[in-house]
């Protein structure tokens, strides 16, 4: 985890230290400020007031005053009329150090370490216990990499300075020091101490105990040091970014999401693509419009670097526009996906059968039954215990009408998976396809067994009992019990899940049988208002409305159930 606090935040606590050090004067400082901002405003009254009170401080005191002077115009946001006040301030005492020290602060903010050091190095040397210049020249080699500079400088700060504010920095810095060096346990102690030692607004301690709670992978502990730093820092996009990271790895997938989002809304000119690709992936589940909306942001922002985009996103938006049932473009980017391993120099031969199965459950709900199978075939020759591939030949066999060709397949891939949900469920279809009714009831028993608490399971097995009931029609007795059994089975579908459609669609086909008609109806309409409809649904309501006495409106869903079958074919 690379990342660094704001360095203005100890420019800042070493100018309040410094300030402190001038002869402890917070009044005239005050006064100062008065001036300051009077003189700016063009206030000669306000002025005149102040300087009376700066009579006093005239002879020896002068640097001091002008230092405070500096101090007022620094705090008022004006550098260059600081900077004025400061060299002023060496014209009476070229030995005055918390002139030299701020000039250097004034001159490490505008310019960086480099400029500044020659102040620091100068203050050092007039007094070599002074712990703003001790600090100020430590931070310099951390900057390098010198940590053991860095390190002894920062000691000698901490046990020279008379400030909790110098402590507080040259524990941070002893701390950063031993962090540089790998010792982690006496760094992470050094780090407490400097939390301990900050007020409210200097929680840059919390950056290198967020690095080191990771290192212990304490999660926990090191969201709760980023949190802290959120909230001083609730626009910093490189505090967000990784607090947004752990949070993943934390399994907090809903906080993930909103500090992600926080941290695009906050990010600078140059948008973030592996933020969005974090984000995108958070939300595939939970808002996948929004996902590929963000998926498409990163490919066109590395399309625009020139930057090569890697096949998991395309594999992704694939998966994405697959779900929505947007089938061509999901082809098209699982096409990409495969362009892109084609390029590549080198591949895992999974990632290849992964690839080329998502186009193979493409082409098949796209109709291309041939090039699927194609797909499906050449992954078994590279890999034939891949269960998926032979499930998914003997669904296209059994879509075709070709049910000895799918028992095949559904075979092969039971000798896999002995167990397998999807296999035995097509297994038992195939049995009552074949008229095998009582087969595949047993079929569908072993699978309630295997997935108790299965709606959709229980459903299939209500829709054998209700076909075998059908079946039975000459056998009052026989087809009574599997009357009862299939609508027990309907019902303890949607006790389960009282949203499944399909289980609803039967116990409405059943109350049909029965002459129930506008139990059936009232059914068949609160399906209607779903989002999901079964593909029989029109013509079970044009025929219930039938045998209701309407024939307009059965006409009218008949109408619809036409052109629902036009379209699928």
């Amino acid at each position: 985890m690379g990342f660094r606090p704001p360095e203005d935040e100890l420019c800042r606590h070493d100018e309040e230290s410094a300030a402190d050090m001038v002869n402890g004067q917070p009044y005239i400082l005050g006064k100062i400020k008065m001036a300051a901002n009077a003189y700016l405003k063009g206030d000669v009254k306000g002025l005149m007031g102040c300087l009376y009170d700066f009579i006093a401080y005239r002879g020896k005191y002068t640097p001091q005053v002008f230092v405070l002077l500096g101090y007022g115009f620094e705090e008022l946001g004006y550098a260059a009329r600081a900077r004025l006040a400061f060299e002023r301030a060496l014209h009476f005492d070229p030995h005055c150090i918390e002139a030299i020290l701020a000039l250097g602060t004034l001159e490490h903010c505008a310019s960086g370490f480099r400029a500044s050091l020659p102040w620091f190095a100068v203050a050092w040397k007039l007094d070599q216990r002074n712990s703003v210049a001790l600090n100020r020249l430590s931070e310099y080699y951390l900057q390098k990499g010198e940590f053991k500079k860095a390190r002894h400088l920062a000691d000698k700060a901490f046990h020279y300075s008379t400030s909790d504010k110098q402590k507080m920095i040259s524990a941070y810095n002893l701390a950063k020091s031993l962090h540089g060096k790998a010792d982690i346990d006496s760094a992470y102690d050094w780090y407490c101490q400097a939390a301990s030692l900050a007020d409210m607004n200097f929680i840059n301690p919390n950056f290198g105990l967020a690095q080191l709670h990771v290192h212990f992978n304490d999660m926990t502990r090191a969201i709760e040091a980023l949190k802290k730093l959120v909230i001083v820092y609730p626009k910093d996009i490189n505090v967000l970014k990784i607090l947004g990271k752990l949070l993943v790895l934390g399994k907090q997938p809903k906080e993930a999401t909103e500090v992600l989002k926080r941290a695009i809304a906050c990010e600078p000119s140059a948008p973030d693509i592996e933020m969005r690709l974090e984000l995108a992936q958070l939300l595939e589940n939970a808002d996948d419009q929004r996902s590929i909306a963000l998926y498409n942001e990163a490919c066109e922002l590395l399309q625009a670097q020139n930057k090569p985009i890697a096949l998991e996103v395309f594999n992704n938006l694939g998966a994405l526009h697959f779900k929505r049932g947007e089938y061509d473009t999901s082809l098209g980017y699982f096409q990409k996906a495969a362009e892109s391993f084609s390029q590549a120099t080198s591949g895992s031969p999974r990632r290849l059968d992964t690839i080329e199965y998502n186009l193979g459950r493409c082409y098949e709900q796209l109709r291309s039954y041939d090039k699927a199978g194609k797909l499906y075939r050449g992954i078994l020759a590279r890999n034939p215990k891949y269960f998926d591939c032979h499930l998914r030949l003997g669904a296209i066999a059994f879509s075709c009408k070709r049910v000895a060709e799918a028992e095949v397949h559904i075979k092969k891939a039971m000798t896999i998976d002995r167990n397998n949900v999807s296999a035995l469920v097509m297994a038992a279809n195939m049995k009552m396809a074949q008229g095998d009714i009582r087969e595949a009831i047993k079929q569908f028993g072993k699978i309630v067994d295997l997935c108790e608490g299965d709606s959709y399971t229980m459903t299939a097995t209500a829709n054998a009992w209700r076909e075998l009931m059908l079946r039975n029609d000459h056998d009052p007795e026989n087809r009574n019990r599997c009357l009862h059994r299939a609508i027990s089975a309907y019902e303890a579908a949607l006790r389960i899940n009282p949203k499944n459609v399909y289980a609803a669609n039967g116990l409405g086909c059943i109350l049909g049988y029965l002459n129930e008609m506008e139990k059936a109806r009232d059914v068949f309409e609160r399906i209607r208002e779903g989002s999901v409809k079964p593909k029989d649904l029109w013509q079970n309501l044009g025929y219930v409305y039938v045998e209701l006495g309407l024939p307009s409106r059965a006409a009218a869903f008949f109408g619809l159930a036409q052109r629902e079958a036009r379209t699928l074919q």
